[in-house]
């Protein structure tokens, strides 16, 4: 975690020292972030988690007989993830006059987040959760370059791939991992300024949510049941970064 903090900190003091009148000179414009780019951002990410577990089809298998189970609630959890993390990401950015838009992929890297929740002491009972630390983005995005601020100011729409798994245990059983990694749909505002002839910084607020569901299997000797996860993922993250324009 002290590798991301200082890396944070890093781009965080080169954005600060970007944002100071170039000199005239350098004739930074437009011209400067148009076209293919490379670059790396420190991101700040918050994803908040909520998972309702019931069972599947309400049946169970035992022997390979089958006989109806109460389709009742068993579990209801949440989870957070709030982490800062690196991030790779390669685009291609267009002018129309002083209109843009482009198109990004982006990788982030970070830890997993992984909790053990106890719901029964009696039967050492509960349930583990993971959300990934890596996710995976394309988006695309379109605004306009003020000249005055020799910065573009844009929009972003895209959509975003995290894993989040799911998986019950108890004392003589454990159940199959349900994973959750339904795309989410992602939103934000973004902002860009070049601070010499190959390098920009740039800063993007992103949000993004999903409703997903998947199903799982509890196993022990007595046979096999199954039930269902519906999962609810929010996500809020702050991007600092440098491009370097090829």
């Amino acid at each position: 975690m002290n590798l991301y903090k200082d890396f944070a900190r890093f781009l965080a003091l080169v954005f600060v020292f970007g944002t100071f009148p170039v000199s005239a000179d350098d004739h930074l414009d437009v011209k400067n972030l148009e076209g293919f780019y490379v670059g790396v951002d420190a991101v700040y990410s918050h994803a908040d988690v909520k998972n309702d577990e019931t069972e599947g089809v309400g049946t169970l298998y035992s022997d390979n007989s089958k006989s109806n189970v109460p389709d009742n609630e068993l579990v209801k959890s949440k989870r957070s993830r709030c982490h800062i993390d690196p991030s790779v990401n390669i685009g291609y950015s267009h002018f129309f006059n002083n209109w843009y838009v482009g198109l990004a992929g982006d990788v982030s890297f970070g830890k997993n987040n992984k909790s053990f929740v106890i719901t029964d002491p009696a039967d050492d009972e509960g349930y583990e959760s993971k959300i990934s630390g890596v996710s995976y983005t394309l988006k695309a995005k379109g605004g306009y370059y003020f000249r005055g601020l020799n910065s573009v100011v844009y929009g972003i729409a895209g959509v975003k791939w995290r894993e989040v798994s799911y998986m019950r245990y108890a004392a003589d059983r454990l159940s199959s991992k349900a994973k959750l990694k339904s795309p989410s749909f992602l939103l934000g505002l973004g902002f860009e300024r070049p601070i010499c002839k190959k390098l920009s910084l740039s800063a993007e607020y992103e949000y993004s949510w999903r409703n997903s569901s998947d199903s799982a299997l509890w196993k022990n000797e007595e046979g096999v049941a199954d039930f269902n996860v519906r999962q609810r993922l929010r996500e809020h993250s702050l991007k600092i970064g440098v491009k370097y324009h090829i």
